[in-house]
């Protein structure tokens, strides 16, 4: 019978990563590679081979299934040969000048397998074997990893034209996620959208250029120039471009390679609205009378503007087309409003009427100075009133007078029409030398609203006989 004792104590070797050696993502000018250590505690008879997984893995979660190739200028798996007495290690995995390592992206290091190569036991042995964690994660750091280069933001970025000869300058901020190595990034700016026709060199500068980043850096910006001008403009979109890098390490951000700028329309792009010369007024007319107003627009004729009008106060019940909506087409400079005042047989004094222009689009149409005219309509109807005897032909008898026995006889005046103002009225007694009746002349005089009078003859005594007598008033 043949017994057989198993190795023990660790003979061939207790194989881990090197406690006290720090495990690297190394980036010099002329290479990139991993530093791995490993560690062979215990026995160092015999020699053994350690098998090992080397991975890279995009920013994310650590899993081993989105690993990627083409970064590390090997194959993932690799051998580590200790030889007999050998009790450390250090491997080199170089990694490819073309790759793309991305800023947090893992290098993976998984330990397979020990195998004892240089003796073979007649029974499994219990060495060489693993002693400590079997993975290990590098994590790619900026100041190591290739640049991925976009703006810090995708927004439209909205920008006014400056005010007279002035310059405005809009910076768009540039970030490189990874520092490693010097980067040129190439831009271009173009006009997009239905103005773009519009979009001169006049309106802003450069329309291209590049930005540079210098090993170690990781933002930049790019700086537009926008310039004044006094030509009516519509809302002008550019799109700027990140369009290349100058080498293949260096990639652009997806997402973040394109930013909008809209000049917003300036100089009065839809024009300035307000009365033309001759119609500003002020105007009289009389009842019944039309006028016709024109409304023109000056500076930009590049959009469908339109202007309401409105008569007031309450100029819809006393004209017609006192409110409504002047429409300007594009290139359309003057429209004409006409206004009717209504006959209504209403007595009325002057009345001033304000005809006010406002806007009616979105956005706001911009009003001149000369946006309200007056227009007065001249007092029509008989305002003050029409006076007369309360009915035509009107005859009184009156008795004369004797002693203290007084006659007398009211003749009714009425006011018609208009009650406005204080009106006085003058009358006479004809024959205007009668001695029969006092008194022989004088005046009315109605108040404010006061629609009815009396004149109030009386007959004056004496010792003479008459026959019947005619006076008139």
């Amino acid at each position: 019978m043949v017994f057989y004792i198993q190795d023990s104590d660790d003979v061939y070797g207790l194989f881990l990563f090197h406690p006290e050696k720090t495990q690297t993502i190394q980036s010099r000018p002329d290479s990139r590679f991993l530093s791995l250590s490993f560690l062979r505690e215990g026995g160092t008879l015999g020699e053994v081979a350690l098998s090992l997984t080397a991975l890279y893995i995009p920013a994310g979660p650590v899993d081993p299934g989105l690993a990627r190739d083409r970064v590390l200028n090997a194959s993932r798996s690799t051998t580590v040969l200790f030889s007999q007495g050998q009790d450390q290690a250090r491997l080199t995995l170089p990694i490819r000048n073309d790759a793309f390592l991305q800023n947090r992206a893992h290098f993976l290091i998984q330990l397979d397998r020990v195998d004892l190569i240089s003796i073979s036991t007649p029974i499994p042995s219990v060495s060489p074997r693993f002693g400590g964690a079997l993975n290990l994660t590098l994590t790619v750091t900026p100041d190591i990893a290739n640049g991925e280069i976009g703006f810090t933001s995708n927004t439209t970025v909205v920008v006014y034209e400056p005010e007279d000869t002035n310059t405005s300058t809009v910076t768009l901020s540039l970030r490189r996620d990874g520092t490693d190595g010097q980067a040129v990034v190439f831009w271009s700016l173009q006009p997009i959208g239905d103005n773009q026709a519009d979009v001169t060199p006049d309106d802003l500068k450069p329309l291209s250029g590049s930005v540079v980043f210098l090993t170690g850096q990781s933002d930049a910006v790019i700086n537009v120039t926008i310039m004044a001008d006094n030509i009516p403009e519509v809302n002008e979109t550019l799109l700027l471009t990140l369009d290349r890098t100058n080498v293949e390490n260096q990639i652009l951000k997806p997402g973040f390679t394109r930013r909008e700028i809209v000049i917003v329309e300036n100089d009065d792009p839809g024009g300035v609205f307000e009365f033309s010369s001759f119609s500003r007024g002020p105007w009289y007319i009389n009842e019944g009378e039309a006028v016709e107003l024109s409304v023109i627009r000056t500076k930009g004729q590049l959009l469908k503007q339109l202007v309401q009008y409105a008569l007031i106060p309450s100029g819809y019940t006393e004209f017609y087309g006192a409110t409504g909506v002047l429409e300007f087409k594009p290139g359309e400079r003057e429209v004409l409003v006409a206004l009717v005042a209504r006959p209504d047989e209403v007595p009325e004094l002057d009345e001033t009427f304000s005809m006010v222009l406002s806007s009616y689009s979105t956005p706001a149409s911009r009003l001149g100075n000369h946006r309200e005219v007056n227009i007065t309509v001249r007092r029509n109807d008989d305002p003050f009133g029409v006076i007369e005897f309360i009915r035509s032909g009107l005859a009184e008898a009156i008795n004369e007078s004797k002693g203290s026995q007084s006659h007398s006889v009211a003749y009714p005046v009425v006011r018609n029409r208009g009650l406005f103002g204080k009106v006085s009225v003058s009358w006479v007694l004809e024959p205007h030398m009668s001695a029969d009746v006092s008194p022989v002349q004088g005046y009315i005089v109605f108040a404010e609203g006061e629609y009815m009078k009396n004149l109030t003859l009386f007959s004056v005594p004496d010792e003479v006989k008459l026959s019947l007598k005619h006076n008139g008033i």
